[in-house]
Parts: C-alpha cells; sequence; structure tokens
C-alpha cells in the first residue's frame, strides 16, 4: 500500500491512513510467506469477526485461461459430475496465480476454533461449484487464521435495488439460487444470506455467494417434523423448551403505516413504511417488560409477582393502573413453548442477520433446513419489489414476530408456532386475524410495477409476486426450494439460454 500523496487530506483521514499502514505491515510481519506474492492495497470490509482486505496478485499470469472468480460457468471437460452433489469444476491445488487481485480475509482470535475450521472445510468442500466464493488457501500464525479467495468486482445493493428492471430481477436470483442449490447439494445452509453476502456485479449480471462463517451442515434424517393435523399434539422436539418472549405494545418496526392507512389509500399518494412513529417508540421504551410478566393473560390484571413482594404505595398503585390500561389500549406479544415448563431450556441456532431469519428460526425450531436460506432470498426479493430496504427492521426477535403476525395474519401464525410446539397471542390491535395479500400491498407501495397498458411487463410482475410468495411461505416445508426456483415461470430459462 504506497503511502498518500495528497496534502490537502483532513487530519483524521490521514490518521486512520497511518493506523491502517500499521495494520497491513503487522499482518504482512506475522506471515512472511506473503513477502512477493501480495501488494495489500486496502482494507475493504470490518466486522465482529476479522477483517477483509483487497491485495494485488504479484504472481499473476495474464497468459492462458484464467479461472473464474465466479466459479465454473458450464459444463467443459474440466468439470466432473457426481450424482450427489451435481457439477463442478476440478479443482487444482495453487489457483492463486490465476487472479490479478484476491480478498485476504482475517480471522481474529475472538472467533471459535470450530468456527473458524468449519468455514474452511466448507468452502473446500464447495470448491469450484457455480456463484460460490472459491477458497485459494488458508494460513495460520497462532491465533490469526488468513482466508485467500478471489476479489470479487461487485455493485453495493444500494446503488442498484431501486433501478432493477425484471430482466436484472431475474438475472439476480438466477445467480443467487445457483449457489443455494449448489449448497443445498451438499446438505450445507449458508444462515447469513443477505446482499452484504451476496456480491453481485449489476453489469456483468454475476454474484458471488460469500461469508460462509455461520453455514451448517445439516443431518436430513433429523430434520424439524411438521404437525399439520394435530396442532395440539406433541412434536419430537416439544421436550426441549423455549425461553419465553414477550413484549409490551406493537413491534417497534412493523407494517404499522400500512395498516392504519389501508382503508384510505386509495384517493392518496401513499408510500408505506416498517418503522412505528418515535412517540409510540418512546412510549414502550419507557413501559417495564416485567409488567407482562405480572399480568394476567386471561383478565388482563396486573398481579403480584411470585418471586417478589409488590410495595403497596400508591405511587405503586397508580403506577400498575396505568401499565394496565396501556396493555389494554396497545396490546402485547406473547410467544412461549408448549408443554412442561420445568423441563430444561435449549439452544436452537438463531445465527443469522436481523430482518432476514425465518419464522423457524424466530420459533427458535431445533433442526432447521435450507428452507430458511430460501426465506432469506424472498427477503431480498421483497425489498427490491417493494424499492424498500430493509424490509424488515424489527429490534428483536419479538418485534419480528409482531412484523410477521401484521403480514400474514395473527391465525397463520399461530397456527404455525403451535405446528412447531410454540404458542403465540397478541392483543396488538394492528395485528388482525387475516393477513395482508402481497399483491395489494406492492401495489400500494409502487403502482409503476403494474403497468395496465404493457401487458408482458404485468405478466412479469404478476410470475414476480408468485415466486415471492413461494420463497415466503411461512410453513418451511411448504416453501419452494432453490431447485424448484430455478425452474419457476419467473426465472425459467429458455433452452437457448441454458448452460
Amino acid at each position: 500500500m504506497e503511502p498518500t500523496k495528497k496534502t490537502n487530506e483532513k487530519p483524521e483521514e490521514i490518521e486512520k491512513q497511518i493506523a491502517l499502514r500499521k495494520e497491513i505491515d503487522e499482518l504482512l510481519k506475522n506471515f512472511p510467506e506473503f513477502d512477493g506474492k501480495f501488494d495489500v492495497i486496502e482494507r475493504v470490509g470490518n466486522g465482529s469477526f476479522g477483517s477483509v482486505y483487497r491485495a494485488r496478485n504479484l504472481e499473476h499470469k495474464a497468459a492462458g485461461r484464467a479461472d473464474s472468480a465466479y466459479g465454473s460457468r458450464s459444463p467443459s471437460p474440466s468439470l466432473v459430475d457426481t450424482k450427489a452433489h451435481g457439477k463442478k469444476r476440478k479443482f487444482e491445488e495453487g489457483p492463486q496465480k490465476s487472479y490479478k487481485y484476491v480478498a485476504i480475509k482475517k480471522i481474529i482470535a475472538i472467533s471459535s476454533v470450530h468456527r473458524i475450521k468449519n468455514e474452511i472445510s466448507v468452502l473446500k468442500e464447495l470448491r469450484g461449484h457455480e456463484n460460490i466464493i472459491q477458497i485459494l488457501s488458508a494460513h495460520r500464525y497462532e491465533d490469526e487464521v488468513l482466508v485467500i479467495t478471489p476479489h470479487i468486482e461487485h455493485d453495493e445493493f444500494k446503488s442498484y435495488y431501486k433501478t432493477m428492471n425484471m430482466d436484472d430481477i431475474r438475472a439476480y436470483f438466477r445467480s443467487l439460487f445457483k449457489a443455494l442449490k449448489n449448497i443445498h447439494l451438499h446438505n450445507i445452509i449458508h444462515r447469513d444470506l443477505k446482499p452484504g453476502n451476496f456480491l453481485y456485479n449489476i453489469k456483468e449480471k454475476k454474484g458471488v455467494l460469500v461469508d460462509f462463517g455461520l453455514a451448517e451442515r445439516i443431518d436430513t434424517s433429523n430434520s424439524y417434523q411438521f404437525n399439520s393435523h394435530n396442532t395440539h399434539s406433541v412434536t419430537r422436539y416439544q421436550n426441549k423448551i423455549m425461553n419465553t418472549m414477550r413484549k409490551l405494545g406493537p413491534p417497534k418496526t412493523a407494517l404499522q403505516t400500512y395498516q392504519e392507512n389501508k382503508l384510505q389509500i386509495k384517493n392518496k399518494e401513499f408510500i408505506p413504511t416498517l418503522s412505528l412513529t418515535s412517540e409510540l417508540t418512546k412510549q414502550q421504551s419507557r413501559i417495564p417488560l416485567g409488567a407482562i410478566q405480572a399480568m394476567d393473560q386471561n383478565t388482563g390484571q396486573i398481579s403480584e409477582c411470585p418471586q417478589k413482594r409488590v410495595r403497596t404505595s400508591s405511587t405503586h398503585v397508580s403506577r400498575s393502573k396505568q401499565l394496565e390500561e396501556e396493555i389494554k389500549t396497545r396490546g402485547f406479544i406473547d410467544v412461549e413453548r408448549k408443554g412442561d415448563e420445568f423441563k430444561p431450556d435449549w439452544t436452537a441456532n438463531r445465527a443469522g442477520t436481523r430482518g432476514f431469519r425465518a419464522p423457524e428460526v424466530l420459533l427458535r425450531v431445533e433442526k432447521q433446513t435450507g428452507a430458511i436460506d430460501v426465506w432469506s432470498a424472498g427477503v431480498i426479493l421483497m425489498s427490491i419489489l417493494s424499492q424498500r430496504y430493509p424490509f424488515f427492521n424489527s429490534h428483536d426477535d419479538t418485534d419480528a414476530i409482531g412484523e410477521l403476525a401484521i403480514l400474514f395474519g395473527k391465525k397463520t401464525i399461530q397456527d404455525l408456532a403451535s405446528s412447531l410446539g410454540r404458542t403465540f397471542s397478541t392483543t396488538i390491535p394492528l395485528i388482525y386475524e387475516t393477513g395482508l395479500k402481497f399483491r395489494n400491498l406492492l401495489n400500494t407501495m409502487r403502482r409503476d410495477l403494474f403497468p395496465a397498458d404493457d401487458k408482458p411487463r404485468l405478466s412479469d410482475a404478476y410470475k414476480a409476486i408468485e415466486l415471492l410468495e413461494r420463497c415466503l411461505e411461512p410453513y418451511p416445508h411448504k416453501r419452494i426450494t432453490a431447485e424448484e426456483a430455478l425452474n419457476h415461470p419467473f426465472l425459467r430459462e429458455s433452452p437457448s439460454k441454458q448452460a
């Protein structure tokens, strides 16, 4: 990294450059094998698990056919075909010279050893697959681990998601579902699918799935059981109980505006938002959640907590009455486990990014499948079609479940929760028995998505929404798979375009 020659930079910018230079020097000092191989140019990413740097590959050889940073593109003699895992490019050791630029991911010590080993193992297994980041090498020095991959030239999601036409959307999700299909064939789920982890080049119409730090191998014989008939019977994992999640008032971020205005939207321009009013949020933040735990669910009365004596001062009585009235007015959300409350707690995998986690993750179902990745893909599709990003923006799991209840309706979420060994109850006025129709919701958000005078575009919009509904299916066993999505009418390629 060459020192900056600019003289008009602010002092804080100069300090950042100096700090970064020291950081890169330390990196190269700890890994002397990079001397003469990589010229680290800049840091392009930084998170809780480490940093990512872009480096010039000093051993790059332009001659000959360069490997694709996007994985394999089409069947060729260099592909191997396995019945279990499909077609993939045969990976040869030492391919780093094929790439002009590489990405160096430094995983810091706070990450668990298992997590680091798992990420490298998953990347090695997925070598050569289409639209999946390719691991080139891995290096360790004491408590630091570096993973070398090709550097992917891509566009920021926020720079293009509002301007994508239907052909752009089709190309984006063909790339994405190809990646998901390939990892799911290996019984691997990504767990953290979001725009930032799918690096897409809008001009090249190619994307790469990256960051497998939360990826998980699944045992298909042990996936969750779904009880579709008797919602009160005991499921396989009901003896594993979930901590109670309770929340007073509506979810902090939900489709509140749409609910409040859907009877008045016919004659006015309307832009819905997923955020509640700031005043309501302030009110909610002042109300202790302990009041919920002291409330009788049947009568709505606040009773004395058995673990703690309630003071009988006039101030406390007045406050209790106030809380009681606010609970009646604003309602609450309550999510609990079904079954014996004295059985030990359990820890379902809840890894993922807020706003992209599937209902079964929010409800803490122990055994999860690739359906959680398809749900996340559906959230991305909803963001693109609605031109709202993020679409879901809850602050915690209970808020997120409240958002889903507004979208799908109270009854659907209650039935879903019951089928998975949970209970869901709410008295929030904005959460109705029945949910919203995606077509109506999107028509409210984006009138231009439904051009009455352009039948081909209108047909494309309807097909895209139908795919959206299949991806955002609340019941995981009914949700479309990545392979099925590629054959959906909206994404299906013509024979001339198929690889």
